[in-house]
C-alpha cells in the first residue's frame, strides 16, 4: 500500500512532565477533543509493570471527525516506548487507511519551562486516495494543532493544582471492554 509521511510540531507553554502526563491519557479524546473526536472506548489495557507510566499499552476504538465533521470509527493500539516517546497504530476500516505515529515530547530550544511536541506520522492508504494526500496531510496537521491547543487548558488546570501541592495521580477512569466481558463471564459461567 502506498505510504506518505507528515510531521507536526506544536509548542506548549507547559513543562515536558505536564505534557507527558496529558499525552498518556487516551480517555480524554472523547471529551476534551470535541472538535476532532466524538467518542472513545477503551478495549484493553496492560498496566505498566513498575507503575512508572499510566499503562504499558492499550487498545481502543475512537470515532474521529474526519475533515472536522465526518464521523468515522477507527481502531487503534498505543504503546509507551519510554518516557516522552509513544507509538500508536490506528486503522480506519471504512477507508482502509492505517496511520503509524511516533509521538515525542522535546525540550523547548529557548525556554526550559516549555516544550515541543513532535509527531511523526506515516499514512498507509489505498492508491485511489493518494491524489488526496495533500488534503489528508493538512487534516492531520490541523487535527494535531487543534488537540494541542485544547490540551493547554487541561495542562493549565493541572499546573494550578500542582502549584497548590495537590497532586492527584493520573488514572484511567473507564473499565475496558475486556474487563467488563471478563466480569460477565465470571458471573454467568463461574470462570475465573
Amino acid at each position: 500500500m502506498p505510504t506518505f509521511q507528515v510531521t507536526s510540531t506544536n509548542a506548549s507553554d507547559y513543562s515536558m512532565d505536564l505534557v507527558w502526563e496529558n499525552a498518556q491519557d487516551m480517555e480524554h479524546v472523547g471529551t476534551l477533543h470535541s472538535n476532532t473526536n466524538i467518542a472513545f472506548e477503551l478495549i484493553s489495557v496492560e498496566k505498566s509493570d513498575d507503575k512508572t507510566f499510566l499503562y504499558k499499552q492499550l487498545a481502543y476504538s475512537a470515532t474521529r471527525k474526519v475533515f472536522g465533521f465526518i464521523p468515522m470509527k477507527t481502531f487503534g493500539y498505543r504503546k509507551i516506548i519510554k518516557k516522552f516517546y509513544l507509538v500508536q497504530v490506528e486503522f480506519n476500516p471504512l477507508l482502509n487507511i492505517r496511520t503509524e505515529l511516533l509521538s515525542t515530547i522535546q525540550p523547548h530550544p529557548h525556554d526550559e519551562q516549555k516544550c515541543i511536541m513532535v509527531d511523526h506520522v506515516d499514512i498507509n492508504a489505498p492508491w485511489w486516495l493518494m491524489p488526496l494526500r495533500k488534503i489528508m496531510s493538512k487534516a492531520i496537521l490541523r487535527h494535531a494543532k487543534t488537540q494541542c491547543d485544547e490540551d493547554e487548558d487541561f495542562r493549565a488546570r493541572r499546573k494550578v493544582l500542582l502549584d497548590k501541592k495537590i497532586n492527584i495521580p493520573p488514572s484511567l477512569f473507564n473499565e475496558s471492554l475486556i474487563q467488563k466481558f471478563e466480569k460477565k463471564v465470571t458471573d454467568r459461567y463461574g470462570v475465573k
